[in-house]
């Protein structure tokens, strides 16, 4: 049977009627061509008026087979490109709206700038092998004439050039196998060259000698009659890669990777469940004494999918478990002290936080598996996208920020990035067996054991993040928070002292501070600040630990003490807030009283000394007030026995009282007693009121003597109210004649 047609270069056409169908805007052609080298153009294929004078489209082959040429109507453009002559190559040619390009023998050769024009209308017939109403008519055989109302892409073209197509595939407008008649036998009646796809467009052959080996249907053809395509054929760009958690691994090149101090790993995995570890990035040989790391999906004798990060001797785990068979991000990061795990961009947390010991490794570092793992198998099973290796801790407001996006691979601290965009999904992807590493440091990896082919341990589509969706680069720019509400607080002293040592944290008096990436400071400060008082000086910033900040102040006195608190980001953005802390001295004093007896003299009112009923008093911080209850007696009160309270107060008004007896003594109401008057040393007067009897002694005090005006005395001035009777008795005087004695009424 006959596989193609032989085109004599003379006058063979073929001619399918018009239909609006064919008329494309965005299309693909295709079809295998075996040419015979001609001084001339020849045109293989033309959408055209018959005269000529409106053309869609229009595509031949320059004299000598020197290149492809494109007429649409207004415009002619050439590719230069040397086609081989006798021999079968395929072209195809995609106007994707932008421009038209052209592929021979499923490689792109370059592209015209013009695009398939709009003229139409029923003069237009579907030309094949002439320039119609022109020459250059086509010399050479042709097989599989394909258009499609849809621009094809590569992988699509390529797959299935080699093989027969159904007729029913996706925009498949028109379909010509050429595979009718005997093969250069007499096919006189078979002038249809009929349309696979059922749609009618029918090919008429004008011309032909049909019969003998050329203007005929002929064989063999391109493709081999029957050959049908199989397999997946996809347009779509690869965007993540499937892992069959059997033997696929990528080692990678470069040193990068051999990771200590800071760092985080994340990715976007699709996991399978496995009874098993599925590892997502090693160098570490299986064995918790080996130097290295392990970020994988922990699934070895416990099947519960928690996040492992695994290094020498040492492990943390998260606390919740990854989804089986759903895409979702993952990541561990360290900062050199505590390491933290997120899914979805979350802190899950880990247990525990700090057990990392994270030593070089000698190893390569491999995708997808351990280095070695001997004791089982630790490959990862499902499907992988984006992969990040950074030199520093990301936060959770940047991974949340960067890992919906694809990054441009220059951020700041970023190792290695490996975007998974090779090949096309599902198809044939022998030769794409690279992964590149975007950030252009050279941690390269390369695929083992993948079988590049198919829906599995493939090249596959659609990833996690949509290719080509980029992110700004992440700005902190919201400040830190500092929640003090309810940290305003009073405290008493110590027992029996004037000050309190206060430990904030167990008197839960930090506040809680939080930051939409990382916190870098958090310190405290004081003075004293007391109501209606110049505010104290400040003391100096104390810096706190921020995993468990701990801060103690010793021995406060009593007072308002002011607490300025002061958080800060990792960019330098702060959050700030007092609270108030109060010593208060709440500790009451203690008093005890004695018995008290006073003696009037004269007096008609005697107030009362608080001091001299305190048998004993003491305070913390010291007494400042003492009074009695009541505050003075009187001589009315003579002979009487009461009860006196007596209250004593420290400095902040905590009191204690007792009770004394308080007798009352001395003279009757009425009598009065002045008090002495001896004006010269060595004189003095001496005198008991109810004893009646008065000794006054005066003395010279070197004066000149007998100089009466500056001669110096003691005399008692006393009055008396009341019947009575007054006696002088003189003993003795001795003055040189100038003393006296006497009553000067």
């Amino acid at each position: 049977p006959a596989a193609a047609l032989s085109f004599d270069g003379v006058n063979d056409i073929v001619k399918a009627p018009y239909s609006p169908a064919l008329e494309l805007v965005d299309g693909t052609i295709e079809l295998w061509l075996k040419p015979r080298s001609l001084s001339r153009s020849q045109t293989f294929i033309a959408y055209r008026s018959n005269n000529g004078a409106k053309t869609r489209y229009l595509f031949n082959l320059r004299p000598y087979l020197t290149a492809i040429g494109f007429w649409n109507g207004q415009g002619y453009q050439i590719i230069p490109y040397n086609f081989t002559a006798n021999a079968w190559q395929h072209l195809a040619i995609v106007d994707d709206g932008t421009k038209t390009q052209v592929f021979v023998n499923g490689n792109h050769i370059g592209d015209f700038t013009l695009q398939f024009s709009t003229f139409s209308g029923p003069d237009m017939n579907l030309v094949l092998g002439q320039d119609i109403p022109l020459g250059e008519f086509y010399y050479g055989e042709m097989d599989e004439v394909r258009i499609w109302n849809r621009a094809r892409c590569e992988t699509e073209i390529q797959g299935q050039m080699d093989c027969e197509l159904a007729g029913s595939e996706d925009g498949l407008v028109a379909y010509y196998q050429f595979n009718e008649g005997e093969a250069a036998g007499n096919n006189a009646g078979l002038t249809t060259l009929p349309d696979i796809t059922g749609n009618g467009h029918n090919g008429t052959l004008y011309h032909f000698a049909l019969n003998g080996p050329g203007s005929n249907w002929v064989a063999p053809g391109s493709v081999a009659s029957g050959v049908t395509c199989s397999g997946m054929v996809s347009c779509e760009p690869g965007a993540a890669l499937d892992f069959d958690g059997d033997d696929d691994r990528i080692p990678t090149t470069g040193t990068d990777l051999n990771l200590s101090g800071a760092v985080t790993i994340e990715a976007w995995v699709k996991p399978n469940e496995k009874f098993d570890f599925s590892t997502i990035l090693s160098n570490k040989t299986g064995g918790g004494e080996n130097a290295g790391f392990t970020f994988a999906i922990n699934t070895f004798q416990t099947s519960n999918g928690k996040l492992l990060f695994e290094t020498q001797s040492a492990e943390v785990i998260s606390e919740a478990s990854v989804s089986w068979g759903e895409w979702q991000h993952v990541a561990v990061t360290y900062d050199g002290t505590v390491a933290k795990m997120y899914i979805n961009g979350v802190d899950v947390g880990t247990t525990p936080a700090s057990n990392v010991n994270l030593n070089v490794s000698p190893n390569p570092t491999i995708i997808g598996d351990f280095f070695d793992y001997v004791f089982s198998n630790g490959k990862f099973d499902g499907q992988m996208d984006e992969l990040r290796v950074w030199s520093r801790a990301l936060c959770g407001a940047e991974l949340q920020a960067y890992m919906n996006c694809e990054l441009n691979g220059t951020e700041d601290g970023l190792l290695a990035y490996y975007q998974f965009n090779e090949g096309f999904a599902g198809a044939n992807n022998a030769g794409v067996t690279m992964l590149p590493d975007v950030t252009g440091n050279g941690n390269d990896g390369t695929l083992n054991d993948f079988a590049l082919d198919g829906p599995t341990s493939n090249w596959i589509a659609p990833g996690a993040v949509e290719t080509g969706v980029t992110c700004e680069p992440f700005v902190d720019d919201i400040p830190p928070t500092l929640d003090c509400a309810g940290l305003n607080t009073t405290l008493g002293t110590e027992e029996g002292e004037c000050f309190r040592t206060v430990d904030f944290a167990a008197e839960e008096l930090i506040p809680a501070f939080d930051d939409n990436c990382m916190v870098a400071s958090f310190k405290v400060r004081y003075r004293l600040n007391n109501e209606g008082e110049t505010p104290g000086d400040w003391s100096g910033w104390t810096e706190l630990n921020l995993e468990d900040p701990q801060y103690t102040l010793e021995e406060l006195a009593p007072g308002r003490y002011q607490i300025r608190w002061r958080v800060t980001d990792g960019v330098g953005l702060t959050d700030a807030c007092s609270r108030y802390l109060t010593i208060a001295d709440q500790e009451n004093p203690t008093v005890e009283c004695q018995p008290v007896t006073i003696d009037f003299n004269g007096e008609n009112a005697i107030a009362l000394d608080p001091a001299n009923f305190i048998a004993t008093s003491d305070d913390n911080c010291g007494i400042v007030l003492s009074y009695t209850d009541p505050t003075y007696v009187t001589c009315d009160q003579l002979g009487e026995v009461i009860t006196v309270t007596v209250t004593v107060e420290d400095e902040a008004g905590n009191p204690a009282s007792c009770i004394a007896e308080l007798t009352i003594d001395g003279l009757p109401c009425g009598w009065m007693t002045w008090d002495d008057h001896v004006d010269c040393p060595g004189s003095s007067a001496d005198y008991d009121v109810p004893s009646e009897t008065f000794t006054v002694t005066s003395a010279d005090c070197s004066h000149t003597p007998y100089s009466p005006t500056i001669e110096e005395y003691a005399y008692v001035k006393t009055t008396l109210c009341g019947n009575g009777e007054l006696i002088a008795h003189v003993d003795n005087l001795d003055g040189l004649g100038k003393a006296w004695a006497g009553i000067v009424m």
